[in-house]
């Protein structure tokens, strides 16, 4: 037997057993293509290769159903720290080759799972943090509002206290002419009334005035003192 023809018995095998073919349509009568036709689909340049890859490596959508679901099982298993092994049927039975991509294609599988979870776990902790940063930024940003204001209120009470001691010096000042002028009106009240000088009010645009006693003469001095204090 040739290589092609016993590829082409591997082609009908596979899509009768793996693929399930059936005609359907207007070919719904027809059979499966002979041998001899199938033998021809492997002469071209590396078709011989190509339907060899087709053959061992393509599954129907039945059979990657089965291995996604054992794949499922057997990362839930060794995630509870069992051990489970992947089962097939059919007419054939795997060689070595195809058991050792099946077992690396499940450890790759098991990494992808891990990889998915520890990404999961990150997405996570990213999430955190970036609450975390949001939460710190609007602290921040209350603490340079209540500085500022804090900041600005120390700015107002510095004037304030510069204005009141600014007011306290002037009072101070008002009283120790007060305590002047008291002081010239009981030596003015202690005198003998013969001893009271008179005065000559000064009138606005003339040198001379009505004559005025010298009580009336202090009470005119201390009410301009006043004046010129308020």
């Amino acid at each position: 037997m040739s290589s092609t023809e016993e590829m082409a018995l591997r082609i009908r095998d596979w899509a009768e057993d793996e693929m399930q073919f059936v005609s359907q349509g207007y070919l719904s009568s027809a059979a499966m293509p002979p041998v001899a036709e199938l033998q021809q689909m492997c002469g071209g340049w590396r078709m011989y290769e190509l339907w060899n890859f087709v053959t061992t490596y393509v599954k129907s959508a039945e059979t990657v159903k089965k291995v996604r679901g054992n794949l499922f099982l057997d990362a839930k298993m060794e995630s509870r720290g069992g051990s489970y092994k992947v089962c097939y049927k059919g007419k054939e039975k795997y060689s070595e080759e195809e058991a050792s991509l099946q077992d690396r294609y499940e450890k790759l599988q098991s990494q992808i799972t891990q990889a998915r979870r520890d990404a999961g776990t990150l997405q996570n902790e990213l999430s955190r943090l970036e609450k975390e940063m949001t939460e710190a930024e609007h602290i921040q940003t209350e603490t340079c509002t209540q500085t500022k204001e804090l900041r600005h209120g120390k700015a107002l009470l510095h004037a304030y206290s510069l204005q009141c001691d600014a007011q306290c010096a002037q009072y101070k000042e008002y009283i120790a002419r007060v305590r002047r002028l008291i002081e010239q009106f009981q030596k003015v009240a202690n005198r003998p009334v013969d001893d009271k000088p008179a005065y000559s009010q000064e009138m606005e645009g003339t040198t001379g005035g009505a004559v005025e006693s010298a009580c009336t003469h202090a009470v005119r001095l201390c009410t301009k003192e006043l004046q010129g204090f308020l």
